[in-house]
């Protein structure tokens, strides 16, 4: 698991339940795909380049 954040993402959110008629509490955001290079379970340095 990586976490991140990201301000974009957190103001569309924001955006999103507010046309809806949400009061935001509390959100979580799933991505899930496989390692483009090389097998991340067993590189340690497979996500150094991420930014968090």
């Amino acid at each position: 698991m990586i976490e991140f954040s990201d301000d974009s993402i957190e103001l569309r959110q924001r955006e999103i339940a507010s046309r809806h008629g949400i009061r935001l509490t509390n959100h979580s955001l799933y991505l899930y795909g496989h390692c483009a290079e090389g097998d991340c379970r067993e590189d340690e340095h497979a996500h150094d380049a991420v930014e968090k």
